[in-house]
């Protein structure tokens, strides 16, 4: 059993872009490290885990820029930059690279992504808050410290 990232790392202004960034775009996505007491993998690189943590962050970012961009926060011409940014940050913040495994919610985390209704992204960010991620989304990416 190793030692894993701390699940509630502060990653508020890290948001998806310079829009975005006062607001946090990532922060949802802080609770997603975590440890297991099962888990003794290893990072490998472009491993299932690794690739399963782009996927994630990549579908989150997608979510919260059609959100951000249909609610007017964002311009319809600055969508593909500041997912990218967003993309790229969050892979980083969560240390996506390192990825060594993932659990059983993993499934039902990208399903509720899918599904998140614009209204819990958009409120928040208008609030100046941070929008979270799903709770099954919680805990289902291990990375090693």
């Amino acid at each position: 059993m190793g030692d894993y990232a701390d699940p509630k790392r502060d990653v508020r202004g890290l948001g998806g872009a310079r829009v975005l960034s006062g607001w946090g775009l990532l922060a949802g996505l802080c609770t997603l490290g975590c440890s297991s007491s099962s888990f003794s993998g290893e990072p490998e690189p472009d491993g299932e885990a690794v690739v399963a943590c782009r996927d994630l962050v990549d579908a989150w970012c997608g979510t919260a820029t059609r959100c951000a961009v249909d609610a007017g926060i964002i311009a319809a011409a600055d969508d593909g930059e500041e997912r990218l940014s967003c993309v790229e940050q969050g892979e980083d913040v969560l240390g996506c690279s390192m990825a060594a495994g993932t659990d059983d919610g993993y499934g039902a985390c990208m399903g509720d992504i899918a599904t998140i209704s614009c209204v819990a992204i958009v409120e928040p960010l208008q609030m100046g808050a941070a929008p979270e991620l799903p709770e099954s989304c919680h805990g289902v990416i291990q990375v090693p410290e």
